[in-house]
């Protein structure tokens, strides 16, 4: 959301959870398809990098435009996020400087252990792209 002022306002965390041993258990989970980590769809253990997943999701359709999978609700839409990897940036925006390419793929990868660790991560490299309008 854009406040009247232009300030970017992130909402729904209505199914955020703990970050508690009781909720990093497998089971099952409720979301919005296009921003499932796939750690969460194959109901594995999961930890803060699903919230980090769904950031770089949000990341990428800012950037973009579009999502980096082809956004549905359908049960193909979920198995695209655990066996095919994102759609490449720079095909869908062909103006997108390498740094921010290459940031973009890394917020989206499908493995936890590719992504960015830390929120702090996040930011550090948010704020080493370089500036320009997108």
């Amino acid at each position: 959301m854009v406040t009247s002022d232009g300030v970017v306002k992130i909402i729904d965390f209505g199914l955020s959870i703990p970050n508690t041993p009781a909720f990093c258990r497998p089971g099952n989970r409720t979301g919005t398809p296009d921003y499932l980590a796939p750690e969460l769809i194959k109901r594995v253990a999961t930890d803060h990098r699903v919230d980090l997943f769904a950031l770089g999701v949000t990341a990428y359709e800012v950037f973009v435009g579009a999502m980096p999978w082809e956004k549905g609700e359908s049960m193909q839409t979920i198995l695209s996020h655990l066996n095919s990897p994102a759609r490449n940036p720079k095909e869908l925006k062909p103006d997108l400087d390498p740094a921010l390419v290459q940031f973009l793929i890394k917020a989206v990868e499908r493995d936890p252990a590719k992504r960015f660790q830390t929120a702090a991560q996040f930011r550090d490299a948010v704020r080493a792209l370089p500036k320009q309008d997108y």
